[in-house]
């Protein structure tokens, strides 16, 4: 088995090439299936984030050579386990996230398994290694004690907006219907002074948001005419490619604040200053964090060396995984030929022996077998130091 991990991140390609760099079209688990078999891989994972996109693929055979002619701007590539292991883990731990520690990133990362097990491009060869770097990376989050840093970015906006405003209820409009809007429904929704209203390219979402955090719920269709209703805050968090709020729905909406957290920008930041409006988007945000929040040396030192430990567990118990899996090939192998030779010196040399004798001479040999088989596991369990 042999593995890649191509990495994007977009302070070394930039928005628009970290846009290019993800899947493109509405069937995303139909275009990853497409590049499962362009690619002669076995399986595959994706990840998406509002900085990142790392592919995972897991080969049968040799990897092609040429392979990395298909993703060519990629921040990085590594082929060799442990590194994919240690990678992975710095991601599922937001190390180099927007907000670094978010809890966000880590949902993410499970929804992305999840949704790589219903897209049938990820199975037996991958699952051992996400499903360890999830339960690792919780047992990290736990032990450094990460919830004492800003939760998500999510949780960042909602505080610029409560600073923002004093007036009773302002009413806020959410453009997207995901986890980033959620999130930062619920924090506000703390405050109990807000009126929402939702709006989704998926209808049922925005329907359900309003359900989850209370609110209307706007067509979707009348945000691409640009009537938008009066709001103070339009927050926008989707995976839209193209500007979704122009100048025609801000003069309409007329609010004071914009809240864009989609990468990339689903408002323009020209026109919102151009119209007297307050605009925060990614960039503010990593500015707002910087002047605020100051990260511990030793929570980063303790977090490197958390992760190493973690990624030689991994290692580990997936070398254990192959050797056994292996060892147990070679016992059926081997259970096959001591049970002809059993059952020939039984018809042959021991014919003579009676029915209950071959029965315990059966049963004795049973047990050796199982015996030597059981030592053999335990000793290369001792091997890989689980």
């Amino acid at each position: 088995m042999e593995y890649l991990l191509v990495s994007f991140h977009v302070n070394d390609v930039g928005v628009e090439g970290l846009t290019q760099a993800g899947l493109q079209s509405s069937d995303r688990g139909a275009e990853l299936q497409l590049l499962l078999k362009d690619l002669n891989a076995c399986e595959a994972f994706y990840l998406s984030t509002c900085n990142r996109t790392e592919f995972l693929f897991a080969f049968q055979h040799p990897i092609p050579l040429t392979i990395e002619n298909v993703f060519k701007k990629a921040s990085r590539v590594f082929r060799k386990r442990d590194e994919i292991i240690q990678h992975l883990l710095g991601v599922a731990l937001s190390k180099d996230s927007v907000v670094f520690g978010e809890s966000q990133i880590l949902g993410q990362f499970k929804r992305a398994y999840e949704q790589a097990l219903e897209w049938e491009v990820c199975g037996s060869d991958l699952s051992p290694l996400l499903n360890s770097i999830i339960r690792e990376a919780k047992s990290i989050r736990s032990q450094i004690g990460l919830t004492q840093v800003h939760s998500s970015i999510s949780t960042v906006a909602g505080a610029k907006i409560i600073t923002s405003f004093e007036a009773p209820k302002p009413r806020i409009l959410f453009i997207g219907s995901g986890e980033t809007n959620n999130i930062l429904a619920k924090y506000l929704k703390k405050r109990e002074r807000f009126e929402f209203i939702w709006s989704s390219r998926g209808h049922q979402r925005a329907v359900q948001a309003s359900v989850e955090n209370g609110g209307e719920v706007l067509n979707w269709d009348l945000i691409s005419k640009g009537m938008l209703p009066h709001c103070d805050v339009i927050c926008v968090a989707t995976h839209a490619r193209e500007i979704l709020v122009d100048d025609v729905g801000l003069l309409n909406a007329n609010p004071k604040m914009i809240c864009d957290l989609s990468v990339p920008a689903n408002v323009c930041r020209e026109v919102t200053s151009r119209l007297g409006i307050l605009y925060f988007g990614m960039e503010e945000l990593s500015e707002e964090l910087a002047q605020s929040q100051i990260i511990s040396q030793d929570l980063m030192n303790d977090l490197a060396l958390l992760i190493t430990a973690s990624t030689e567990k991994i290692e580990n118990e997936l070398v254990f995984r192959d050797s056994k899996r292996i060892l147990m090939q070679s016992f059926s192998k081997l259970n096959q030929v001591w049970e002809s030779e059993l059952n020939a010196l039984l018809t042959g040399q021991l014919a003579e022996l009676t029915p209950e004798q071959k029965t315990i001479l059966t049963q004795w040999a049973q047990k050796l077998v199982k015996k030597s088989n059981h030592v053999q596991i335990e000793s290369l369990k001792d091997n890989v130091r689980l």
